[in-house]
């Protein structure tokens, strides 16, 4: 089941960061926002500048002004099957051209047919 949510999460953000040009929802003019994805075990505010934001994983300290995550392979690998899994960007106008493009928003709508696909794909491998 762990690796059935993680390839579906990996599938999710695969999604979300297709750019409009290759049949996604992401704009891309300059790649920094694709650029800007992140991730984390837990419930985390990638864009918030407040001081409980300002300490990253195992209490180090961040010197960028803020949280800004991990990439999703090591967020994979820390996570538990029960633990949540944030992902985000840490572009200034990522909340932006989320409100305009909706590129999570539609990626995640299709989660319980990915997560359906990926166990599809799993149990023909014959894992169990």
């Amino acid at each position: 089941m762990l690796a059935v949510r993680n390839e579906s999460v990996e599938r999710i953000a695969e999604v979300a960061q297709r750019p409009i040009g290759a049949g996604g929802h992401m704009p891309v003019v300059t790649g920094f926002l694709r650029a800007s994805f992140t991730s984390a075990v837990g419930d985390v505010n990638f864009t918030a500048r407040t001081p409980d934001t300002l300490v990253g994983p195992a209490g180090v300290a961040n010197t960028h002004g803020g949280w800004i995550g991990q990439p999703l392979g090591v967020t994979l690998a820390q996570a538990g099957l029960e633990d949540t899994i944030t992902l985000g960007w840490v572009a200034n106008y990522a909340r932006h051209a989320e409100y305009h493009h909706a590129f999570m928003d539609l990626a995640l709508q299709r989660w319980p047919q990915v997560v359906q696909q990926v166990a599809r794909e799993a149990f023909s491998r014959g894992a169990r």
